[in-house]
């Protein structure tokens, strides 16, 4: 008799979309997803997929899971989000953008931002997104370090863009300043684990030439990214028409930002022009269709993108302006979203938003080993019931995923092997004192 394999879990879904193939491959033919097989994890990896019963005769577990009616797939990237601000949720709403940053979140935000509004607005956020199967995350906001300590803490993942700005703000005087803020946390945190550091200029409007050029120098020093939001209004185009005599992507290119690992975020104001002066680089998009869409910013031609090789993925934005953390939502916006602007109902098809909200994630911020989930990956994945009625009947579960699920679905979230969070309730942050801090910072932000 055969001696079984002990490993550390096993999972029985009814179907598992391992992503592994890209979105051309899954056009082409490739397996999209798998039924009645089984993963196993062990030491924080996917050890094997291979069919349930081959698991049953092969391995034991001490822990084993009956997904019979769940769809298990990656965890959710979220690619863009400045998770502190989920207290000013609600704070400013139904503004253009430049009017809700100048006139309503910047004062707010320089009155009252610390290192315990960073660290209560922080654990409200991953609370948040880890009840909607988001399994790591890229941020980009004030005293980044705290961010950090709370993931650390928590067992958690997230990749950290701390931001550059040539203004005075709560964490940082200047840019130099903000610079080497960076930096530090960079040598910190940057030793191959769970939670990493790049740099996040804010935006062409609020960074110089001369800013660029050092951050450009220090991602090349220290090997890791550059992440800016980009192209987000018209009016931030037509400043920049009018300051440099340039669009804000020829300008980067011409610094030569694109050729260093970097992300865009929003993408709404481009042309033809744009998209040659990224396609062949190493620049990855990342897409905020509600955030877009609730600012009035405009739209990201993805498939567009897509097609002249550039890697997408999907992120949130902050909750004051989505005003959710909601990335099946927003995958499912993305979706719809991208064939509209196409006007082509082949766009971005479910597999491809899929790819983009997870595998894509991975890629973006170069972890290699995330997203997918095959042998040697690690074990982030999440667990989604179609049982209920709105996703009944399943054909493809991936399509009903993407078009017909909502996150309340999302049973179980496992982040290295880990079950982080169980039917929404999350085990790896007091969520009675998150409340009880959340409530005393919306006093003193209304007082």
């Amino acid at each position: 008799m055969t001696t079984k394999q002990s490993v550390d879990l096993i999972l029985y879904p009814r179907w598992l979309a391992p992503m592994s193939a890209t979105p051309a491959e899954a056009k082409a033919g490739a397996v999209a997803f798998l039924e009645n097989h089984a993963c196993v994890i062990h030491q924080g990896k996917t050890l094997d997929v291979l069919p349930q019963d081959e698991c049953r005769q092969k391995y034991s577990a001490q822990f084993e899971y009956n997904l019979s009616k769940h769809l298990l797939m990656p965890g959710l990237f979220n690619g863009h989000a400045h998770s502190a601000m989920a207290l000013l949720r609600g704070f400013a709403d139904d503004y253009p953008l430049m009017t809700w940053l100048q006139e309503h979140i910047w004062p707010a935000e320089g009155k009252h931002v610390s290192e315990s509004f960073v660290k209560t607005g922080s654990e409200l956020a991953i609370c948040e997104m880890l009840a909607s199967g988001i399994t790591c995350f890229n941020d980009m906001y004030f005293f980044p370090g705290t961010l950090g300590e709370v993931l650390r803490d928590a067992g958690l993942k997230g990749s950290i863009s701390g931001p550059i700005l040539e203004f005075p703000t709560p964490w940082a005087q200047n840019a130099d300043e903000y610079l080497a803020k960076n930096t530090d946390l960079i040598q910190e945190f940057n030793k191959g684990g769970d939670i990493q550091f790049g740099y996040g200029p804010h935006a062409p409007y609020t960074v110089s030439n001369a800013t660029f050029e050092k951050i450009i120098d220090q991602a090349q020093a220290n090997n890791t990214w550059i992440h800016t939001h980009l192209h987000e209004t018209a009016f931030e185009v037509q400043q920049s028409m009018t300051d440099f005599g340039m669009r804000p992507v020829a300008r980067l290119a011409k610094l030569g930002l694109f050729d260093v690992h970097s992300q865009a975020v929003h993408m709404t104001q481009i042309n033809d022009e744009d998209i040659e002066n990224l396609a062949g680089k190493k620049c990855h998009i990342i897409h905020c269709p509600e955030s877009n869409l609730k600012l009035a910013s405009g739209f990201s031609p993805i498939q567009k993108l897509y097609n002249a090789g550039l890697n997408i993925n999907i992120g949130t934005d902050g909750a004051a302006s989505n005003n959710d953390l909601d990335m099946v939502s927003e995958t499912r916006t993305a979706a719809l979203l991208a064939k509209a602007v196409a006007e082509d109902a082949e766009a971005f098809p479910a597999y491809q938003a899929m790819y983009s909200a997870t595998r894509g994630g991975a890629l973006a911020y170069g972890r290699d080993k995330m997203g997918s989930i095959e042998a040697g990956f690690e074990a982030d994945m999440i667990a989604v019931n179609l049982d209920d009625l709105n996703t009944q009947p399943v054909f493809d579960p991936i399509a009903q995923f993407v078009y017909a699920s909502n996150n309340r679905q999302i049973s179980h979230v496992w982040v290295n092997g880990k079950l982080v969070c169980e039917h929404g309730q999350v085990r790896v942050i007091d969520t009675d004192k998150v409340r009880h801090d959340v409530e005393q910072w919306r006093q003193k932000l209304k007082g």
